[in-house]
């Protein structure tokens, strides 16, 4: 009898806890899904997937997906592959200018651009410009020119003339990931590459350095500078780095190491800072982190994502396009 009385209110205390436990989760995981975003579904088919993603002067936002290059606006979507003259249906890397036209890298040599109605395919190869071959990278700096990464070092495009800075030293380890313009140096540009090195061009020398704001360049996801002359930099594992008159300060984002990396810095309006980092979209304001879980947007890692003429954030997520409401 005083068995069956215990398991009975054993049992009691078990669908308590159980019930205790379903409105607990119930109440988070309402909670997490009143957020600000939608989804855009059915962007891509089931067999493409997203890697980058920028937006243009005219608010079109342009997706390098495994199957081309994606263009999407209020008018709906329009994939671009070889058909339309696209020089390859991979596309890795995609930017716009400031004239409107978008640049891309695919999985062929060349660099393609888009004018708003026809597609360029440029490989320059003269005797003083090398072939540019397995391209990686992309930047468009403050001059509206174009900076291309490749295995032999960068090309830059005024619009007019291309030019090569061949690097013979570095070519085995210059597989640019990313190329910024340096902060503290003008006319220098930052290049981190896939072997975790950051190089400094300064026109016409490379160098390899071994450290960078006083960390290890191995940390360095990503840099920018506002208009104050604050650097910013996304670091993997320790979030971010904030230097002002040569002095490192930290924002953590995550107290989990696995989260608490910043992988792409975009300034908005009123002095807001936003960072797609390992725990999803966040954004910084007057030194607070405000954040977006990742069940919200579908993923926890956001390495690229732009900003629209409004000022609101898109998100390319693998196979969806995620924006606010």
């Amino acid at each position: 009898m005083n068995l069956q009385l215990e398991y009975m209110n054993l049992k009691s205390l078990s669908l308590a806890a159980v019930c205790i436990v379903f409105i607990f989760i119930s109440c988070e995981r309402t909670s997490e899904y009143e957020s600000p975003f939608y989804r855009i579904d059915s962007l891509y088919n089931f067999k493409s997937y997203s890697s980058d993603l920028a937006i243009d002067k005219f608010d079109n936002k342009w997706i390098a997906t495994s199957e081309g290059l994606l263009r999407y606006n209020d008018s709906g979507k329009k994939l671009f592959t070889r058909a339309d003259g696209l020089n390859s249906d991979t596309v890795y890397r995609v930017v716009t200018d400031k004239n409107g036209n978008v640049w891309s890298i695919g999985a062929n040599n060349g660099v393609c651009q888009f004018n708003g109605k026809n597609f360029i395919i440029h490989n320059p190869s003269t005797r003083s410009i090398p072939k540019m071959i397995d391209p990686t990278a992309l930047m468009v700096d403050h001059n509206n020119h174009l900076w291309v990464g490749a295995y032999l070092g960068l090309y830059e495009f005024d619009g007019a003339v291309w030019k090569n800075y061949e690097s013979v030293k570095f070519a085995r380890n210059m597989w640019a990931r990313k190329i910024f313009p340096d902060p503290e140096n003008e006319g220098s540009l930052l290049i981190s590459t896939y072997d975790h090195t950051i190089i400094r061009f300064d026109g016409s020398n490379y160098q390899q350095l071994d450290k960078i704001y006083d960390i290890s360049p191995y940390l360095i996801e990503y840099i920018i500078k506002d208009e104050t002359g604050a650097i910013y930099c996304g670091l993997d594992g320790k979030g971010l780095l904030i230097r002002t008159r040569g002095t490192n300060s930290y924002l953590s984002i995550s107290d989990k190491i696995y989260e608490n990396s910043v992988y792409r810095i975009v300034p908005g309006n009123n002095n807001r800072l936003w960072l797609g980092t390992g725990r999803g979209l966040c954004y910084v304001e007057n030194g607070k982190v405000f954040d977006y879980r990742f069940s919200e947007v579908g993923m926890g890692y956001i390495g690229e994502f732009a900003l629209d003429s409004r000022g609101i954030p898109w998100i390319s997520v693998h196979t969806r396009l995620v924006t606010f409401k």
